[in-house]
């Protein structure tokens, strides 16, 4: 069984871009899904009716669990620079071959 060392093949700026990535995506998701529940929110004042505010309660859990996931990638990320783990530093994780085929 090999394992791969992934702190030797990606180093800092991957992990900045990555982070960035993830970080701009889930900002960016966010968003979308708050205006979202306000839309829905407005609709439901109108109508009254309880599918309406279900939709806008599936919303407004989805926004505050991609909160829940930016803020994690923010603290791994910030966890992985300031551990010196590796030739690069930054984040090590070790998976065997058979999990990279699965």
């Amino acid at each position: 069984m090999t394992h791969i060392n992934l702190a030797k093949v990606s180093c800092y700026p991957n992990l900045f871009i990555v982070s960035f990535v993830e970080s701009s995506s889930s900002g960016l998701a966010i968003i979308m899904t708050g205006l979202l529940t306000l839309r829905f929110y407005s609709w439901y004042k109108s109508s009254r009716n309880t599918v309406i505010l279900a939709y806008g309660l599936a919303a407004a859990t989805l926004s505050a669990e991609l909160k829940r996931h930016l803020l994690k990638i923010l603290l791994l990320t910030s966890e992985s620079i300031q551990t010196e783990d590796g030739e690069c530093g930054g984040y090590v994780q070790k998976f065997s071959s058979s999990s990279l085929v699965s």
